[in-house]
């Protein structure tokens, strides 16, 4: 069986788990996380330029720790 589920991360709580374990019963399940909309089309067009060595961009590591930091915060 497989089922997808679309919704926005706040309405992933204790009540979506319920639902999800009433429908699979004692199942093993597999989930996979995906990120909708433009997301995926940036990430997968960055692949696509990374690939020809286009629109590169470098960070240093203390440059990504603070972005990562601040969208930690968010």
């Amino acid at each position: 069986m497989i089922t997808t589920f679309k919704l926005n991360i706040s309405e992933l709580d204790n009540d979506f788990i319920d639902a999800i374990r009433k429908i699979f019963k004692n199942q093993d399940i597999e989930l996979t996380i995906k990120a909708s909309g433009n997301y995926s089309q940036k990430t997968l067009k960055a692949k696509e330029n990374a690939e020809v060595n286009e629109n590169i961009v470098e960070y240093s590591v203390q440059d990504f720790e603070k972005m990562a930091k601040e969208l930690e915060e968010k």
